[in-house]
Protein backbone atom coordinates (compact mmCIF):
# COMPACT_ATOMS: atom_id res chain seq x y z
CA UNK A 1 0.00 0.00 0.00
CA UNK A 2 1.50 3.29 -1.55
CA UNK A 3 1.61 6.46 1.03
CA UNK A 4 1.82 9.92 -0.56
CA UNK A 5 4.81 11.06 -0.25
CA UNK A 6 6.78 8.16 0.46
CA UNK A 7 8.68 7.63 -2.26
CA UNK A 8 10.20 11.06 -2.11
CA UNK A 9 11.13 10.19 1.59
CA UNK A 10 13.04 6.78 -0.33
CA UNK A 11 14.30 8.69 -2.44
CA UNK A 12 16.18 11.50 -0.17
CA UNK A 13 16.87 8.38 1.74
CA UNK A 14 18.72 6.83 -1.18
CA UNK A 15 20.61 10.20 -1.89
CA UNK A 16 21.89 11.02 1.76
CA UNK A 17 22.83 7.09 1.82
CA UNK A 18 25.12 6.92 -0.97
CA UNK A 19 26.24 10.18 -0.23
CA UNK A 20 27.45 8.83 3.07
CA UNK A 21 28.77 5.94 1.60
CA UNK A 22 26.31 3.41 3.47
CA UNK A 23 24.89 0.28 2.05
CA UNK A 24 21.07 -0.26 3.12
CA UNK A 25 22.17 -3.41 5.18
CA UNK A 26 24.74 -1.52 7.36
CA UNK A 27 22.05 0.98 8.14
CA UNK A 28 19.73 -2.01 8.70
CA UNK A 29 22.56 -2.94 11.34
CA UNK A 30 23.00 0.23 13.09
CA UNK A 31 19.31 0.35 13.41
CA UNK A 32 19.01 -3.34 14.84
CA UNK A 33 16.56 -3.16 11.86
CA UNK A 34 15.32 -5.90 10.06
CA UNK A 35 16.88 -5.94 6.44
CA UNK A 36 13.71 -7.51 5.17
CA UNK A 37 11.32 -4.83 6.47
CA UNK A 38 13.54 -1.84 5.34
CA UNK A 39 13.43 -3.27 2.05
CA UNK A 40 10.06 -3.69 1.58
CA UNK A 41 8.75 -0.33 3.02
CA UNK A 42 11.07 0.92 0.97
CA UNK A 43 10.28 -0.97 -2.11
CA UNK A 44 6.52 -0.63 -0.92
CA UNK A 45 7.11 3.03 -0.35
CA UNK A 46 5.86 2.83 3.07
CA UNK A 47 7.25 5.42 5.19
CA UNK A 48 8.93 3.79 8.26
CA UNK A 49 7.81 4.23 12.13
CA UNK A 50 8.46 8.16 13.61
CA UNK A 51 11.39 6.41 15.66
CA UNK A 52 12.82 4.74 13.04
CA UNK A 53 12.79 7.78 10.49
CA UNK A 54 14.41 9.82 13.59
CA UNK A 55 17.05 6.93 14.28
CA UNK A 56 17.60 6.92 10.39
CA UNK A 57 17.79 10.96 10.08
CA UNK A 58 20.26 10.56 13.07
CA UNK A 59 22.81 8.26 11.22
CA UNK A 60 22.02 10.00 8.06
CA UNK A 61 22.97 13.10 9.94
CA UNK A 62 20.13 14.83 8.70
CA UNK A 63 16.56 15.63 9.83
CA UNK A 64 13.42 14.28 9.48
CA UNK A 65 11.74 17.14 8.16
CA UNK A 66 14.16 16.82 5.35
CA UNK A 67 13.74 13.46 4.60
CA UNK A 68 9.96 13.67 4.69
CA UNK A 69 9.34 17.29 3.12
CA UNK A 70 12.78 17.44 1.66
CA UNK A 71 13.20 21.08 3.63
CA UNK A 72 16.14 21.74 4.98
CA UNK A 73 15.96 23.77 8.42
CA UNK A 74 19.08 25.57 10.71
CA UNK A 75 19.63 25.31 14.15
CA UNK A 76 19.75 28.61 15.52
CA UNK A 77 20.25 28.85 18.96
CA UNK A 78 19.13 31.43 21.41
CA UNK A 79 22.76 32.76 22.53
CA UNK A 80 21.63 34.64 25.69
CA UNK A 81 20.81 31.17 27.29
CA UNK A 82 24.19 29.55 26.68
CA UNK A 83 25.41 26.60 25.38
CA UNK A 84 23.96 24.03 27.86
CA UNK A 85 20.56 25.72 28.23
CA UNK A 86 20.26 26.68 24.61
CA UNK A 87 16.28 26.95 23.02
CA UNK A 88 16.75 25.73 20.05
CA UNK A 89 15.21 27.13 17.09
CA UNK A 90 14.87 25.39 13.59
CA UNK A 91 14.63 27.60 10.15
CA UNK A 92 14.24 26.75 7.11
CA UNK A 93 17.51 27.07 5.27
CA UNK A 94 16.06 29.23 2.77
CA UNK A 95 15.19 31.96 5.00
CA UNK A 96 18.60 31.68 6.62
CA UNK A 97 20.08 32.24 3.40
CA UNK A 98 17.07 35.16 2.23
CA UNK A 99 18.61 36.90 6.10
CA UNK A 100 22.07 37.27 4.47
CA UNK A 101 20.57 39.58 1.58
CA UNK A 102 18.12 41.18 3.90
CA UNK A 103 17.09 44.65 4.62
CA UNK A 104 17.89 45.85 8.71
CA UNK A 105 13.64 45.44 8.58
CA UNK A 106 13.28 42.28 6.98
CA UNK A 107 15.77 40.87 9.64
CA UNK A 108 13.62 42.78 12.09
CA UNK A 109 10.90 40.48 10.77
CA UNK A 110 12.07 37.56 10.04
CA UNK A 111 13.44 37.60 14.18
CA UNK A 112 10.36 38.71 14.98
CA UNK A 113 8.44 35.69 13.09
CA UNK A 114 10.81 32.83 14.75
CA UNK A 115 10.98 34.58 17.71
CA UNK A 116 14.67 35.11 17.61
CA UNK A 117 16.87 37.12 20.09
CA UNK A 118 17.28 40.68 18.45
CA UNK A 119 21.23 41.67 17.42
CA UNK A 120 23.04 43.82 19.48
Amino acid sequence: MKEAGAEKFWERFDKERKAKGFSIKSITERLDLSYPLLITQRSRQIYPSVTTACKIAKILDTTVEYLTTGEELVNMAEESRGAQGANQKLIPLDVVLAMSHSSEEDMKLVRRIYRLPAED
